[in-house]
């Protein structure tokens, strides 16, 4: 039995940015390495990673990270689906004041029955609170 991710922007970047949490990420990806886990991103996720550290850092290193994630065990999903966008979409509706990436975050692990990992601690409490998702808070 594989445990599922999901994998938020956030904690992407605060693995490579080497912030508290990061070290939780890095176990994460090495387990999904060794085969002992299931790492998914969506690629809406995918962009924020990619546009937060082209921002701060350039594009040089945010292609460098993009690389790099293509390369290992991370499945990044790139579809929308009939039932992610439906579950986005009921997210969003749902628990109000997110962003259409966390709408897409959310759809994803549900779909997966995954646990989700991240610090989004601003949008994502009152989903948590609703008991319909698992996360793993990495701070």
């Amino acid at each position: 039995m594989y445990n599922t991710f999901v994998l938020d922007a956030c904690a992407i970047i605060a693995y490579y940015k080497k912030e508290n949490g990061g070290r939780i990420v890095y176990d994460i990806l090495r387990s999904a390495i060794k085969g002992e886990a299931r790492v998914f991103m969506h690629k809406i996720n995918l962009y924020e990673v990619y546009y937060g550290l082209y921002i701060e850092y350039g594009e040089a290193f945010a292609n460098a990270v993009l690389e790099q994630l293509n390369n290992i065990e991370l499945i990044i999903d790139s579809e929308i689906t009939d039932e992610i966008f439906a579950k986005a979409a009921y997210f969003k509706i749902k628990h109000g004041r997110m962003s259409l990436a966390d709408s897409y975050l959310l759809a994803e692990a549900a779909v997966r029955g995954a646990k989700i990992v991240t610090c989004d601690h601003h949008e994502l409490d009152l989903v948590e609170r609703s008991g319909l998702l698992e996360f793993l808070w990495i701070r």
